[in-house]
């Protein structure tokens, strides 16, 4: 027995036949691929240089998943302001239920405990002080590594 591709124009539906609105029961794209993570702050004064600034990313539908390895960089100057992470591949949806957290491990990038959340119709994370609404910032120095996973919402 060999398999073949299946080529299915307007995408698979879930659910009954008869459903009057089928926009939400269909899966309508899937999608692997590379992104390119950049390292700054809200302010935009930070003397970073990055090593790894390539990630994967998964898309179906509109759910998206980043991962990332970052093994080099070189924090020179933390810059004031939050932590923030560039590059995602899709814009995250414009909503009030649409902020993904992150989860990051094997770390040392950040100077207090951090958690970020992905900023809404925006294409990067904010790092945040666990447990306050402060800013968690950078700390310096070389090398600096940190693992992060993503997954958040799109509009795409």
């Amino acid at each position: 027995n060999q398999f073949k591709d299946a080529y299915l124009s307007g995408g698979v539906v879930f659910g009954p036949a008869s459903a009057s609105n089928v926009s939400s029961q269909t899966l309508d794209s899937y999608e692997e691929g590379s992104w390119t993570m950049g390292m700054t702050t809200t302010n935009a004064d930070s003397n970073i240089t990055i090593n790894n600034t390539t990630g994967y990313y998964t898309k179906v539908g509109r759910l998206v998943t980043v991962n990332i390895y970052n093994a080099g960089a070189n924090i020179i100057s933390v810059g004031t302001g939050a932590a923030k992470i560039t590059g995602l591949p899709f814009v995250i949806a414009n909503g009030s239920g649409y902020y993904g957290a992150a989860s990051f491990a094997h770390t040392n990038v950040f100077s207090t405990t951090y958690s970020a959340y992905g900023a809404v119709n925006q294409s990067y994370l904010i790092v945040t002080q666990v447990g306050s609404y402060g800013n968690a910032s950078w700390a310096a120095g070389t090398p600096m590594y940190f693992m992060m996973s993503f997954t958040y919402m799109t509009n795409a």
